[in-house]
């Protein structure tokens, strides 16, 4: 949970909802400074937003995306696609924008073009009934969004090797992705890249994003 105080804020009032936030709701607590994107959005959105870049660069579905990027490697079971329809694509969009409009922060803010698509056609995500995934009306079958048919498909399982290979130690899943030489895995192996300099960066702003 991050707490963002503004020069009027007493600093009573931050001690107080911090200690409700950690002793009542049971939230670890960050106390942010405020500017943009705070950390969550730094950190969270930016994540997201290169691994659809990527994926997009490297033409690599949806469907294998989010198998490629949820539990095996530590993130949210649903992927990354799916995450992105539960938060909203408007969100992320705003986001995105927001950031893109800080000089030092631009270069790891991408456009994607399937995001602004589906953007501009209404298709937020959940909130909509219909983002990156929706159900059939009819069937309540999932589909899922095709670039090329520019239109839903059903799901269909993800048939990577790779994916036999992982199992619940992350560590071995992590070490079995930079063995490997496909196209997967130098999107894996760029992605990772852009997030240590993304935390090299964040390590360097520390001062001006967060006191504690």
């Amino acid at each position: 949970m991050e707490l963002i105080p503004t020069s009027h804020t007493k600093e009573s009032i931050i001690l107080d909802v911090k200690n409700f936030a950690q002793n009542v709701l049971g939230k670890g607590v960050i106390v942010v400074n405020d500017v943009p994107g705070f950390v969550a959005n730094r950190v969270g959105t930016q994540t997201m937003n290169d691994i659809m870049y990527r994926a997009e660069q490297h033409k690599i579905s949806i469907v294998d995306v989010d198998a490629l990027t949820g539990q095996a490697i530590g993130r949210p079971k649903t992927g990354t696609y799916a995450l992105s329809d539960l938060v909203g694509l408007d969100i992320a969009v705003s986001v995105i924008k927001g950031m893109q409009q800080v000089p030092e922060e631009t270069p790891y803010f991408h456009d994607v073009k399937i995001v602004n698509t589906l953007f501009d056609n209404g298709a937020l995500g959940r909130k909509t009934k219909q983002g990156f995934y929706k159900k059939d009306k009819e069937t309540k079958a999932r589909l899922v969004y095709d670039v090329e048919k520019q239109d839903y498909v059903p799901v269909s399982q993800p048939q990577l090797p790779i994916l036999n290979e992982f199992n619940k130690d992350l560590v071995h899943n992590l070490d079995t992705i930079f063995m490997r030489k496909t196209k997967r895995d130098y999107f894996y192996g760029r992605h990772y890249v852009i997030i240590s300099i993304t935390l090299l960066s964040m390590y360097l702003k520390l001062p001006m994003i967060s006191e504690t």
